[in-house]
């Protein structure tokens, strides 16, 4: 979030800065208030992208993305054209546990302004269920999962 916070401020003063520059060249034909103005569209563009691309910077590369969820605001008008992703789902280190085409890994939610949270998780493929892992190393009841679930091709196309 700090080099977010940094980033913004940097491309506010660069394009001010460039702004400025013009001004100086066009031996000040050019209005005073296109300096700030310029500052301004600088921090928003910087942050509008920072909201789109936030995301793909979060789930690592190894990962198998099983969800996103979209959101839109009216304090964000652009959403509405391009919904912005405002949290992920996505599994991690999946590993085959027996032949009997039983695979466990992690399930991690992500969310933009939140600490991510994940569970182990032990995914049936035969029979579609899935369990969650407790503290003590075994696991809950299996859970029936429907047909085409994204957890489920996630976990078995792994």
């Amino acid at each position: 979030m700090l080099f977010e916070f940094a980033a913004t401020l940097i491309a506010g003063v660069a394009l001010a800065g460039i702004a400025l520059g013009a001004v100086k060249m066009s031996r000040e034909r050019l209005p005073k208030w296109i300096v700030p103005a310029a500052g301004g569209i600088g921090i928003l563009c910087t942050t509008i992208y920072a909201e789109y691309v936030w995301a793909e910077n979060t789930v690592p590369a190894d990962a198998v993305v099983v969800e996103r969820a979209y959101s839109q605001s009216p304090f964000k008008p652009w959403s509405y054209a391009w919904p912005v992703v405002s949290g992920v789902l996505y599994a991690k280190d999946i590993s085959i546990t027996d032949t009997n085409n039983v695979y466990s890994g992690y399930i991690i939610a992500a969310s933009r302004w939140k600490e991510s949270s994940g569970v182990l998780v032990r995914v049936n493929c035969n029979q579609s269920t899935i369990a969650r892992a407790l503290t003590d190393g075994s696991y809950e009841p299996e859970e029936m999962l429907a047909k085409g679930e994204t957890i489920l091709q996630a976990f078995c196309q792994a």
